[in-house]
């Protein structure tokens, strides 16, 4: 009886020990975010919006919600406050810069977007050109209808993606911001005129801040160099078009001396979509080679005016430099690198037509 006594008294004192779920809200008391975007006011605080889908309204239905402080969590909260749901950030799948703000520093949002744990390293991240007011609280819909989500669809593979399209996730861009061989790439974009976005380019990523661009065609041959391509459609001059069916690409690098020097080579197997009376194939691939070997080398010779390595070229020098001379790789190494391109061609069939 009175061991009985004991465990009743043990389980009794174990009680307050036992939290359970006492902090854990109802998914339906909470505003889940699908975007959020970032731009920074003339008076140094920062501007956050944040796209929050409606619970148990229509398909296409959300609130764009904005708040104003020094600090983004600040801002966050303040937006939360004016809520009658607690904002989770668990489910933004993009976060947008303004171009001021790429241009300026975007250190603080790189960390605070890490150290909140909230958000998913693979959050994509994207710069937008022009006003952030008038992009985020747009009212233009995608081609299916659908609002927030269709942010997300325009960077999915499986959705509305092309290979003129860069892709960057948050971990990708501070591994960028961290490394001493190799920068990142962020896709920019505007506001479209009859479609919720409209692709611009790309921009480099130098210590957190924008250095340079790309042009859409050059942001695709940069896809096919990190082996994004994925049936991408190149023009090849005045003669046609062909599709990339695939592309293998090979670095070879040596240096002379301190000078590193790259020899790549594309490997490419094409389609042929387009030609016109009387173009062979030989003409073909003669202009795709053309193509290649021009827009990589202007992609090099951006970067390296830029002192940005956003292809990671840096990385296949490791076995040639030292730690410390790896230190020296963006600023100096790298724009002295001596570059050869070689492109090799294959057509691999004609659709369902016969020359």
């Amino acid at each position: 009886m009175k061991k009985r006594r004991l465990h009743l008294i043990s389980l009794l004192l174990l009680l307050p020990f036992l939290s359970g779920c006492w902090d854990v809200k109802d998914i339906n008391h909470r505003a889940l975010p699908a975007a959020m975007a970032i731009d920074r006011a003339d008076t140094g605080d920062y501007i956050v919006w944040l796209k929050i889908p409606k619970i148990g309204g229509s398909r296409n239905s959300y609130i764009i919600a904005r708040g104003h402080h020094a600090s983004i969590s600040k801002a966050i909260d303040l937006i939360s406050s004016n809520l009658d749901r607690t904002v989770d950030l668990l489910h933004v799948k993009l976060i947008f810069l303004s171009e001021r703000l790429a241009k300026n520093n975007t250190k603080e949002v790189i960390d605070y977007a890490l150290r909140t744990r909230e958000i998913g390293n693979k959050t994509k991240i994207a710069v937008v050109r022009g006003d952030m007011s008038t992009f985020f609280e747009s009212s233009h819909k995608s081609v299916a209808g659908s609002t927030s989500t269709s942010y997300d669809n325009f960077f999915s593979k499986t959705s509305g993606w092309t290979p003129d399209v860069v892709r960057s996730a948050l971990w990708q861009v501070y591994r960028g911001s961290r490394s001493d061989t190799e920068d990142s790439l962020l896709p920019i974009v505007k506001r479209g005129e009859s479609t919720m976005l409209f692709l611009v380019g790309s921009c480099l990523m130098k210590n957190e801040k924008l250095v340079a661009e790309y042009t859409p065609q050059e942001s695709l041959i940069y896809n096919v160099y990190k082996g994004e391509f994925r049936n991408g459609i190149v023009q090849t001059l005045d003669h046609g078009a062909v599709r990339l069916l695939s592309a293998d690409v090979e670095n070879d690098t040596s240096r002379k001396g301190k000078q590193p020097v790259l020899h790549v080579k594309f490997k490419v197997k094409v389609t042929t979509l387009e030609s016109k009376a009387g173009v062979t194939d030989a003409m073909l691939i003669r202009d795709l080679k053309m193509i290649f070997k021009k827009r990589f080398a202007k992609l090099i010779e951006i970067s390296q005016q830029a002192h940005a390595d956003v292809l990671g070229i840096g990385q296949h020098f490791r076995h040639h430099y030292s730690n410390e001379e790896l230190n020296t790789w963006k600023d100096e190494l790298f724009s002295q690198m001596e570059t050869h391109i070689d492109v090799e061609v294959t057509i691999r069939n004609r659709g369902l037509l016969r020359n």
